[in-house]
């Protein structure tokens, strides 16, 4: 398991908000909620 697959583990086994920054857009599409960052304004 890769170190994403871990994160994602241990915030299930534990309920805690992990928040993850990233341009890649294969691990942001495995997050349940996703808001994007647009000319400087956050959308859902």
């Amino acid at each position: 398991a890769g170190v994403h697959d871990l994160i994602d583990e241990v915030a299930q086994a534990s309920g805690a908000t992990v928040v993850v920054v990233t341009h890649n857009e294969a691990l942001a599409e495995r997050m349940p909620r996703r808001l994007v960052l647009k000319d400087g304004r956050v959308s859902a």
